[in-house]
């Protein structure tokens, strides 16, 4: 939750540094300039894409409605708020729905709402793609391994508790569907 206060206060340390052993050489506004050049991360959701197109029962995570083999998969936590591809943020969504949705976080509401259909899918996604998905799973739980039963209500849980930090820490809007 505060990686990103930790970033930008090690970018100014280091900029700061930077600019005291150049002896002014280097200010510390063109180092702080070189620092913040990152690239990117990428919105990778072929690997979750791949598994929904297999699927004949696609619906959209959000409103329910069948999808057919065009679809969109959506950040549950939006990409723009939390760099995260993990399998377990990346759900199908119909285009209409996910461009409604944008940037937006799903409330709590919508989450309990559908939340079958949310456990339904990383059900699939771990199926087909075991090892990544434990891995993601391992990454947002602290877990030193992926319990064989019950892990989908811990996982659930821990999901809330994400989006419900997320939207407290990065003032994030909220979309009810």
């Amino acid at each position: 939750m505060l990686g990103h206060i930790i970033s930008d206060t090690l970018v100014m340390r280091w900029a700061e540094l930077t600019a005291d052993i150049s002896r002014g050489e280097v200010s510390i506004s063109q180092m702080v300039e070189l620092l913040i050049q990152e690239v990117q991360p990428q919105r990778n959701v072929g690997d979750a894409r791949d598994v929904y197109k297999k699927m004949n029962d696609l619906e959209c995570v959000w409103s329910g409605t069948s999808l057919s083999k065009q679809f969109d998969v959506d950040h549950a936590i939006p990409f723009a708020l939390r760099h995260d591809n993990s399998l377990w943020n990346l759900f199908p969504a119909a285009s209409r729905i996910n461009n409604e949705k944008r940037d937006k976080l799903p409330s709590a509401a919508l989450v309990e709402r559908r939340r079958d259909a949310i456990l339904h899918y990383w059900e699939r996604i771990k199926t087909e793609l075991t090892g990544r998905f434990a891995s993601d799973f391992l990454r947002i739980t602290g877990h030193e391994s992926m319990p064989p039963s019950n892990w989908h209500k811990y996982l659930f849980s821990v999901f809330m508790e994400v989006l419900e930090s997320t939207a407290v820490t990065r003032s994030a809007m909220r979309w009810d569907g």
